[in-house]
Parts: structure tokens; C-alpha cells; sequence
């Protein structure tokens, strides 16, 4: 995923409410979607090695799976929330700092109006 384009691979991975919120805030008035930056890896660009390196996954007590890396030289931490059926799928992403609280489900429901 780390080689491919900002967004693509995640879009993939969603649920399927998840999914449908991505695509109506994407399919705004503008064209554009509300993101500034990849939930994935908390940024606009990314060093695939560093990142590769740097790695780190744990399950958390919340049964939410934590990724722990560094990302030109900033640690970084992103948490997934799955929801899985006959398979697993991304539903949310959060990732907070001491500069803010991020959830991409809500991020994704303010943009489209939902």
C-alpha cells in the first residue's frame, strides 16, 4: 500500500457506510473531498522506508488495532477501528495529538452533510 497513491488502497478497506460517506463528501459541489492530508499515514507524503522500518502494530483493549511508526523522523500513531463480518473492513480511523482529534468517520460525515 505504502507504493501506491494517497487514499487509494484505504478506499479498498472501508466499510461499507464508510465507503458511501467518502463518496458523497467526494462528490460535493466542489469535487473535492474535506481531507487535507492520508488518514493512513498522517500525512501528505510518506518514506516508504522509514515506514517500513519504523512499523509497529498492536491490538488494543477496545479490540481497535494501534500503528505505531515514524515518518521523516516524526513518531506517529494511528488507530483502526474494524468491523468485520465475513471479512474485516476499516469503519473509522482516529489518530489524536496534543494539535488535534481526528476521526475520519467524522471528518467524512461533516463534509457530506450527514
Amino acid at each position: 500500500m505504502i507504493n501506491q497513491e494517497p487514499n487509494q488502497p484505504l478506499l479498498a478497506l472501508l466499510s461499507k457506510d464508510t465507503k458511501m460517506l467518502w463518496d458523497k463528501a467526494e462528490n460535493n459541489d466542489d469535487g473535492m473531498i474535506c481531507l487535507e492530508f492520508d488518514p493512513v499515514v498522517d500525512g501528505q507524503d510518506w518514506d516508504a522506508k522509514e515506514l517500513k522500518k519504523s512499523l509497529k502494530i498492536s491490538s488494543l483493549p477496545n479490540g481497535n488495532v494501534l500503528a505505531q511508526f515514524a515518518n521523516f523522523g516524526e513518531k506517529k500513531q494511528v488507530e483502526y477501528n474494524f468491523i468485520c463480518d465475513e471479512k474485516c473492513v476499516v469503519d473509522d480511523i482516529k489518530i489524536q495529538t496534543k494539535e488535534y482529534d481526528f476521526s475520519l468517520l467524522n471528518t467524512l460525515k461533516e463534509c457530506s452533510g450527514s
